[in-house]
């Protein structure tokens, strides 16, 4: 599942800044009715942090809000989908770094 991505600031109220991200490739619609599907940031414990928020979900594009309760680290990101009955998934090849500014 080839991606790209672009993260992009989104000012939501007084409280600051959150984030959006886009991720284009192909295959990446995430089923929604699979408790396992979805968007992971994975740090380096090992530890998941689903996506809540997905703005859109389709087959060459996700947009989704990047959590705000998201400590400061470095993440893999992960999408996981269910195709034709099979669980697949795939990770972003580069890390992605969270701190506050």
């Amino acid at each position: 599942m080839p991606v790209n991505y672009y993260l992009r600031p989104n000012k939501l109220g007084k409280d600051g800044k959150t984030y959006m991200a886009k991720i284009e490739g192909h295959r990446l619609k995430i089923d929604n009715q699979s408790e396992k599907s979805g968007i992971y940031f994975i740090n380096d414990r090992h530890e998941k942090m689903k996506v809540e928020v997905i703005g859109m979900n389709t087959p060459s594009q996700l947009l989704f809000l990047i959590p705000a309760s998201l400590p400061n680290g470095t993440y893999t990101l992960e999408i996981r989908t269910v195709i034709k009955n099979a669980e697949r998934s795939s990770q972003l090849s580069e890390s992605l770094v969270v701190k506050s500014g």
